[in-house]
């Protein structure tokens, strides 16, 4: 319940800004990826990718989802984690649209699957759980004749866990991860190369 608190507080301030600027050009949508995926991907044997749409509306505003998905090649198949990151974005300079240095909020809500060191009838037990979190980023982006675009973002946060399921074979209880940490600290390291409509 803090932590829900704590993401709404994160928010609100931003909401307060947003209003005292005025409208002053047309909205920009733009796609982007990470290229670090494939580089952590390589070098810890995972699979994984993430895809963000950012929207900039305003001069110096923009909200921007990033999606991300992860499989554990070490672990199986069954070990993988989603994560959806809505995050708002304030540029500190109005020299661009959306172009430069930036700070701002971000919610961080992961799903993801593991397996415990628990067997029952000779079967390995996997929890699946589900955490909600909030924070802060900062970031510079720029753009390349118009349309190409790079965005290197570092931000972080606090994270709680929402609930937990063990799962033995296709059978879920209710039940809580002892061993984890609640609430615990996330990272996110990004460098998005996309293109601007």
């Amino acid at each position: 319940m803090k932590l829900h608190l704590l993401v709404i507080l994160i928010f609100l301030p931003s909401t307060t800004i947003f209003a005292q600027d005025t409208l002053s050009t047309k909205p920009k949508f733009i796609i982007k990826a990470d290229i670090l995926s494939p580089f952590f991907s390589i070098a810890k044997d995972l699979k994984m990718g993430s895809l963000t749409a950012e929207l900039g509306f305003k001069k110096r505003h923009s909200i921007q989802v990033m999606g991300s998905y992860k499989v554990d090649t070490h672990l199986g198949p069954s070990e993988k984690t989603l994560q959806i990151i809505p995050m708002y974005k304030f540029f500190l300079f109005k020299k661009k649209f959306c172009d430069g240095l930036y700070t701002g909020v971000n919610a961080n809500y992961i799903q993801g699957n593991f397996p415990s060191d628990k067997i029952i009838h000779s079967t390995n037990v996997w929890y699946r759980y589900n955490s909600l979190g909030g924070g802060l980023i900062l970031g510079y982006q720029t753009y390349i004749k118009k349309h190409l675009v790079i965005d290197a973002l570092i931000g972080g946060g606090m994270q709680e866990l929402i609930n937990a399921k063990e799962i033995v074979g296709n059978v879920k209880f209710d039940d809580k991860i002892t061993n984890a940490q609640n609430p615990n600290f996330y990272l996110i390291l990004a460098l998005n190369i996309g293109y601007k409509f």
